[in-house]
């Protein structure tokens, strides 16, 4: 369970104007406050602060929220008799002393001696008084108001099991504009955005796009791939590409069209039609690189990094072997380094794409697609960076990710680079000689 301050999101909920539950939201007593897909404004946070609610747990993956909550750790010497058993209690040995639930008396007090830890898992000695705080909440909470336009079709949330592997437990709510002429695609996306808590509208005919953009202020604008080539340009014609973000939805096998939507305007795209795990990553990405971002580290199922990151300070050089002309950045500040490679920050240059991003890559549009790694003809850079004992390095790297920094006033960008040389393997025990 990922356990956040009460206080933390009523100032996401201010700063956003409203938030979406992407999982089960728990009071740190065991009741469920919220479930997946709910929408937290204004009178949630204040609710929060008139119940002396604390703090919530939010559920992680795959974990079981009734052996996380309602628990407390003390210390084996600050056991008393009546405490119950939050957990099994286990010998040196892994035998078991005292099973889950066992209530502490002055016959089974000497048994924690014999246990294999110092701290003690025990159920919250003040569960009565939590339970009483959510209860509280719970009755000054709103009641869920419909949302999104009436399409005529019943909105349900499909709760299927998550085969993605990244869950973001909250996101801000998104208003997004589907316009799509297919009924059939355009229904189910409606209906799957509104299931997910985001304000939803809705345009079917592919005429007035920039009327109903202006009318509607959209964050995310989902359109269809065919048809979109003589919208993408009128869109991104605006005066306000900065805060609009464009989806194009496509079939297997458009590769090239896909390409040259990008090219176009718009920013991702996502198959025709798209599961709900690729869907929420796409609408998260989108509204990232607005710089609408909840500071929440998402959830996991295991890490994903083969080594750990090292936060490190110096300047970096980048250059490009063949050409003999600098390039657009030739210097950047480092912000972290690995095994695998490192992540720089720069003053982004003036450029005419200020859209060219995607939520994970490099847009083709952007100019570090040359060095990305998902070019096919694209090529190394030159980086020159400070080792751990200060001594000068380089290497050759490809462009993993590149995205606007959202937590600074200056127009920063953030580069995710990947070493392209083998690194040295570390050296492992020497095989034994043998002897004949």
């Amino acid at each position: 369970m990922k356990k956040v301050s009460a206080d933390f999101i009523r100032q996401e909920v201010t700063r956003f104007g409203a938030v979406v539950a992407q999982t089960t939201i728990f009071h740190p007593c065991g009741l469920r406050l919220h479930s997946a897909g709910d929408v937290l404004g204004l009178a949630h946070a204040k609710a929060l602060r008139e119940s002396l609610v604390d703090e919530v747990a939010l559920a992680d993956f795959r974990e079981d929220p009734r052996k996380a909550l309602g628990i407390q750790t003390v210390p084996r010497h600050q056991v008393v008799p009546g405490d119950v058993l939050g957990d099994d209690l286990r010998s040196h040995r892994n035998e078991i002393l005292l099973p889950a639930g066992t209530t502490i008396d002055a016959d089974n007090i000497g048994r924690l001696q014999d246990a294999s830890v110092l701290a003690v898992s025990i159920r919250h000695r003040q569960m009565s008084a939590l339970t009483e705080r959510a209860k509280l909440y719970l009755a000054h909470c709103p009641a869920l108001e419909a949302r999104g336009k009436d399409t005529g079709t019943r909105v349900t949330r499909v709760g299927t099991q998550s085969v993605a592997g990244i869950r973001y437990l909250l996101i801000p709510q998104a208003k997004v504009l589907v316009s799509i002429e297919d009924d059939l695609l355009r229904i189910f996306l409606v209906n799957a955005l509104t299931s997910e808590g985001h304000l939803v509208a809705d345009h079917k005919t592919r005429t007035d796009h920039v009327k109903v953009i202006e009318a509607e202020r959209p964050h995310v604008i989902i359109l269809d791939l065919e048809g979109s080539e003589h919208v993408l340009p009128e869109i991104r014609e605006m005066s306000d590409t900065r805060i609009r973000t464009i989806l194009v939805c496509a079939a297997d096998g458009r590769s090239a069209k896909i390409h040259n939507a990008l090219l176009a305007g718009a920013n991702d795209w996502m198959p025709r039609p798209p599961n709900r795990d690729v869907l929420n990553e796409k609408i998260q990405g989108c509204q990232g690189l607005l710089g609408r971002r909840i500071h929440l580290p998402p959830s996991l199922p295991a890490e994903r990094r083969a080594g750990t990151r090292v936060e490190r300070k110096g300047g970096v050089g980048l250059k490009d072997p063949v050409l003999p002309k600098p390039l657009p950045v030739p210097r950047a500040d480092l912000i972290n380094v690995g095994d695998g490679g490192l992540r720089i920050d720069y003053n982004r240059p003036a450029w005419p794409c200020s859209w060219a991003y995607t939520g994970h890559g490099v847009h083709p549009d952007h100019f570090w697609y040359t060095y990305s790694i998902e070019n096919p003809l694209g090529r190394d850079l030159i980086i020159n960076y400070p080792g751990p004992r200060n001594e000068a390095l380089e290497k050759s790297a490809r462009v993993v990710h590149v995205e606007p920094r959202d937590d600074v006033k200056d127009d920063l960008e953030v580069l995710g680079l990947k070493f392209t040389e083998p690194q040295d393997p570390s050296p492992g025990p020497t095989p034994p000689r043998r002897m004949f």
